[in-house]
């Protein structure tokens, strides 16, 4: 927020007594935490509500189709003993031989072993002998049957023995259950016919019934080939007899017997959104399809939500109901402080004020009566501290002048220091017939290493070049500074000519020992050339000055340059 933004904002407020600012502030307080709050728990419970019930809804379809698939496993296991039987075998040696009596002998048995097998069982309301090429022995069945019938047990085959189940067309227009089976001579092991059963939906349905997920859910057993229900329960037929399965639905079934899953989960658009999970009966295309509303989900975070929504309106009454007693509590005190100080005016005598209550506001009643003893103490505290801050001022610059003494890079003295002291060392050792040296120094290749390394790299350098000077020149009374640069230079007090060169030798193979790496230069690393001068060495009196000492020191390192450089030189007059 800009400070114009807040400055338009606090005039505003301003505009506005402290009684509603505080109204406002309690609403906001109270009503903002609960929305954004439910609005964030409504989100995520409805998101994990969600999650838990596909994860339920999926092992509960999973459960259903085991229990589909328990309940065929039970029809084949009877089918397989009743077609092991001899009666059965013998039935068909009689009706595949050749002799005419046993034909007719095996032809009249057949319907009596299946009434007897099967006659009991209200859920079985076709069940025949089929010969080898699928054709129902029994010649009183309709043509139309028949055929509907050898079409169906015509998908047998390749299970070689193993029961085929499917769904069937009925006359009334409906979808039946079928299973059909290959019979096998126990003697030779060939085809000797098949066995049809046809089965009523009932008899599974009652698995889906008492499975109810949430309110409105349904499930039912769904062929995945045409999309056709086969088995519904009765809370389906109540809610949804009309309705047939989306088409989302059954592309995705489709696509998950294609991708060779068994297990899924879709949400479809319709009038109100469905989740939609499906498990597949292992060796059949049918698929048991669980289906939810989505409101039905997401019921419990709804009321959650309503919950949290009443809550709020409660807070919001409640909180207007306290800033209106808070803002009583408050300004009250506040207006009676306000006219006491307009009574007191610009009196120095102090100005009693009645104290009532323990809040905050009593203490200030409290301390405003002492107020006006408290001022003429409070100025004699006021001219001590100016003196003290006087003080401090003084010593801040103080530090300010030093730092304006050294080099912001690298932290030892800069260019104005050096001459500042140079001067004063100069005329020192002048007046007291003392030595004085001076060494100039220069980083090899410099401007090399900065274009190969960059600047930043070329400022580290610098920086670790002055850190090992100051260790080479550790004397309190010398200097060490940064004269402009890549180039350095110490002052040595009561230090002549030979012992300044052995410090300016010392530091070179000290920084050559460092071995920082310079790929621009013949040494393979940072070198410096180092001319030194001392004082006794000056050519002429009229040339006896600083600046004289400072170029004689500045010739030295040119000389140290030009005989290879990484050396330090010691200057000499020329007719020494």
């Amino acid at each position: 927020m800009t400070k114009r933004t807040l400055a338009a904002v606090t005039s505003l407020l301003r505009q506005t007594t402290i009684r509603y600012r505080l109204i406002g502030a309690f609403v906001v307080l109270s009503v903002l935490p609960l929305l954004v709050s439910g609005y964030v728990s409504f989100v995520e419970s409805s998101q994990a509500i969600q999650h838990q019930t596909q994860i339920f809804a999926t092992e509960m379809v999973k459960q259903v189709a085991k229990n589909v698939q328990l309940r065929m496993a039970q029809i084949d296991a009877n089918v397989e003993t009743l077609i092991l039987s001899d009666r059965v075998q013998t039935a068909l040696a009689q009706y595949v031989g050749e002799d005419a009596a046993d034909q007719a002998q095996a032809h009249a048995a057949m319907p009596s072993i299946l009434l007897n097998a099967y006659g009991s069982f209200d859920y079985i309301n076709q069940m025949y002998f089929l010969t080898s090429n699928n054709q129902i022995m029994d010649s009183q069945v309709f043509t139309k049957l028949g055929r509907s019938v050898q079409t169906f047990a015509g998908k047998m085959s390749p299970l070689k023995g193993q029961a085929y189940w499917g769904t069937i067309d009925l006359s009334s227009g409906q979808k039946g259950i079928a299973m059909a089976r290959q019979i096998f001579f126990k003697t030779n092991n060939r085809v000797a016919g098949g066995l049809y059963l046809g089965l009523k939906p009932s008899h599974f349905s009652e698995i889906f019934e008492d499975v109810n997920l949430v309110e409105g859910s349904v499930i039912y057993l769904m062929d995945a080939l045409d999309g056709s229900i086969i088995v519904e329960s009765k809370a389906r037929l109540a809610r949804m007899n009309d309705e047939a399965p989306h088409l989302e639905l059954k592309q995705a079934v489709l696509q998950t017997v294609k991708l060779g899953q068994s297990t899924g989960s879709i949400t479809y658009s319709s009038s109100i959104g469905v989740v939609a999970v499906y498990s597949q009966i292992p060796g059949t295309h049918w698929f048991v399809v669980n289906t939810i509303p989505y409101d039905s989900l997401i019921a419990k975070a709804i009321s959650v939500r309503n919950t949290i929504a009443l809550m709020g309106t409660l807070g919001l009454i409640v909180a207007i109901l306290l800033s209106f007693v808070i803002g009583h509590s408050i300004l009250d005190p506040l207006k009676q402080l306000m006219l006491l100080i307009q009574q007191t005016g610009t009196g120095s005598s102090p100005v009693q004020v009645a104290h009532q209550g323990n809040d905050e506001l009593t203490v200030l009643s409290q301390k405003f009566s002492d107020m006006s003893v408290k001022i003429i103490h409070d100025n004699e505290l006021l001219e001590a501290r100016v003196l003290e801050r006087t003080l401090a001022l003084e010593k801040a610059n103080q530090t300010l002048a030093e730092l304006s003494a050294t080099d912001a890079l690298t932290g030892i003295a800069n260019r104005c220091q050096f001459d500042a002291v140079l001067a004063d060392e100069w005329h020192r050792a002048a007046r007291l017939s003392q030595a004085l040296a001076l060494a100039m120094i220069d980083i090899d290749w410099f401007k090399k290493y900065n274009d190969h390394y960059g600047h930043p790299a070329g400022d580290e350098c610098l920086r670790r070049v002055a850190t090992l000077l100051k260790l080479c020149v550790m004397r309190p009374g010398d200097l060490v500074a940064r004269y402009g640069g890549e180039e350095f230079v110490f002052i040595a007090t009561a230090t002549d000519g030979p012992n300044a060169l052995r410090i300016a030798q010392n530091f070179c193979e000290a920084l050559q020992s460092l071995a920082l790496p310079h790929a621009m230069s013949n040494f393979a690393c940072v070198t410096a050339s180092v001319g030194v001068a001392a004082m006794a060495a000056m050519i002429a009196d009229e040339d006896h000055s600083p600046e004289a000492l400072v170029r004689a020191a500045d010739h030295a390192l040119y000389q140290a340059k030009a005989l290879g450089r990484n050396q330090a030189v010691l200057f000499t007059r020329p007719d020494a």
